[in-house]
């Protein structure tokens, strides 16, 4: 039906073929198609566009990565000196805007986690700090100090720890998964319950008065912490070798 209007005679409505109406439908669907095609032309447009933007920012997006890595790294250095989470520091030092990609603080359901993933951080002092279950995975902490400090539940996951000074640490359940601990100082630590696999490096680690209880060691790991082993823990009282189960 279609509706017309005459003047002062009014409107009436006049039956229309289905010749006619299913011309209408077919004019309908052809534009539809055309305007589909439109679209998608269009999106492919603004596509090669936006491929032709990101291949000429290529370097320039590597620059930043690297200059967000290095920002966060040093918001996550700064704010354990000054006894703040890294994510309160960035917040309020750096912005709103939170790092992704590499070090990151990361914000959810109300709980924080630091993450310095792949990052250098050599030589940090982290001494007498409350660390519990910060994430350090696959970092490079040479010569850091995390002397006294609170560890617990921390993970340093495939992370590069060699001549880390953990003395008087506490470091309860800790993820050492792949970590190069070469010469890492563990004076009267207390590394009870932490995680170790046979490709954790351990040579020339400081361990006396350390107190490894329930870390499972391979066997020839266990064997060369054993000839090394003196002492007893001061804040537990276990000797190093009987944490070690070291033979008599």
């Amino acid at each position: 039906f279609v509706s017309t209007c005459a003047g002062s005679m009014g409107c009436s409505i006049i039956p229309r073929s289905k010749a006619a109406c299913a011309a209408d439908v077919l004019s309908l669907r052809s534009r539809k198609v055309i305007a589909r095609e439109q679209n998608k032309r269009m999106a492919a447009s603004r596509f090669a566009v936006l491929m032709r933007n990101a291949t000429s920012n290529c370097t320039s997006w590597k620059e930043k990565a690297a200059q967000t890595a290095s920002i966060a790294a040093a918001a996550f250095v700064i704010a354990a000196s000054l006894g703040m989470s890294s994510a309160s520091f960035a917040q309020s030092e750096i912005g709103a805007d939170k790092t992704s990609g590499g070090a990151a603080s990361t914000l959810s359901s109300g709980s924080v986690k630091n993450v310095t993933r792949g990052v250098d951080i050599s030589g940090a002092d982290f001494s007498g700090k409350k660390l519990r279950g910060q994430s350090f995975q696959q970092s490079i902490i040479r010569d850091g100090d995390f002397h006294n400090s609170d560890l617990t539940g921390a993970s340093f996951f495939d992370a590069d720890l060699s001549n880390a000074n953990f003395s008087s640490a506490i470091m309860r359940n800790v993820n050492l998964e792949l970590a190069n601990l070469r010469g890492a100082n563990f004076t009267d630590a207390v590394v009870e319950g932490a995680y170790v696999v046979g490709s954790t490096k351990l040579n020339g680690v400081k361990i006396s008065g350390a107190d490894f209880t329930d870390v499972y060691f391979r066997k020839d790991q266990q064997n060369y912490l054993c000839s090394i082993a003196t002492g007893t823990n001061s804040k537990t009282g276990v000797s190093t070798k009987e944490s070690l189960l070291c033979p008599e």
